[in-house]
């Protein structure tokens, strides 16, 4: 998971003069799959504005280009060159009594809001500024979790509730799910396990999916969607999945998806 502090850009709201953090943050349209823009307020935890518009009809220099909204956004062209977030290509669309300039966009300060909600699922009301939950509460707070490595047990560990200690576990940034069967108990692995030479660890039958490289289980808060300790009933229940999932050692990518394919066909037949 990428570091969210770097994202943030401070920012001093044209009507009412407040200063306020913001995070840029992309999409796509689902007219003509071109690239969308919006502005979101990290205080309030809401969209603050849509700095792109969308033209179905009109051509785009690139995928990373799209056309600025000065009609609700008038203050965005200046805010997103100060930025270095866009710059502007030279091209315009002209719609009704207002040209909406064509501006190039550098993605690497733009964030998904699958990346962004991730984040606060593991760091709710997270202070960038100070490093520390807003409850007061310690960065470093120790939670109880089951670590699986491939061709390994599983390991109960006491770890460090931040995003830092996650990565440098599964070895780069992190995604997460739930464990099938299991609305409180989290998966965490390493976001590109597929594509970067991670040795197969489990299969997920249900899902049709193999995980590789190392994985963490960890308990889920469904009141505010915190990354929490598990409990002892729910260590019992991923140490029975991972009995009835884990896959051979020395097994490949390709013999993992196999043995996957047999043992979800015979669930289907049962």
């Amino acid at each position: 998971m990428k570091d969210f502090k770097q994202y943030v850009v401070n920012f001093k709201s044209p009507y009412s003069g407040e200063n306020m953090r913001m995070i840029p943050v992309k999409g796509n349209y689902a007219m003509d799959d071109s690239l969308a823009v919006t502005l979101f307020d990290l205080d309030n935890m809401e969209d603050y504005a849509m700095m792109t518009k969308c033209f179905p009809d009109s051509f785009h220099s690139n995928e990373s280009t799209s056309f600025i909204d000065k009609n609700n956004c008038d203050w965005a062209p200046k805010f997103l060159e100060e930025n270095k977030i866009a710059e502007p290509t030279g091209y315009s669309y002209h719609s009704g009594y207002c040209d909406y300039p064509e501006y190039k966009f550098d993605e690497s300060k733009l964030v998904t809001y699958d990346e962004l909600a991730s984040y606060y699922r593991l760091h709710k009301n997270f202070d960038f500024e100070n490093n520390e939950t807003l409850d007061g509460k310690e960065k470093g707070n120790k939670i109880r979790v089951l670590v699986k490595e491939p061709n390994k047990p599983l390991e109960e560990r006491h770890i460090n509730n931040e995003i830092e200690e996650l990565q440098s576990l599964v070895d780069g940034y992190i995604d997460m799910t739930n464990l099938p069967g299991s609305e409180n108990i989290d998966i965490i692995c390493n976001d590109e396990f597929l594509y970067n030479g991670s040795l197969p660890n489990i299969m997920v039958p249900e899902r049709r999916n193999v995980f590789c490289g190392t994985l963490i289980f960890a308990g889920y808060n469904e009141e505010d969607g915190s990354t929490i300790s598990l409990t002892d009933d729910q260590v019992k229940e991923v140490e029975k999945y991972v009995k009835e999932n884990e896959l051979k050692s020395g097994i490949d990518i390709y013999g993992a998806f196999d043995a996957m394919s047999k043992k979800a066909k015979a669930c289907e037949m049962e």
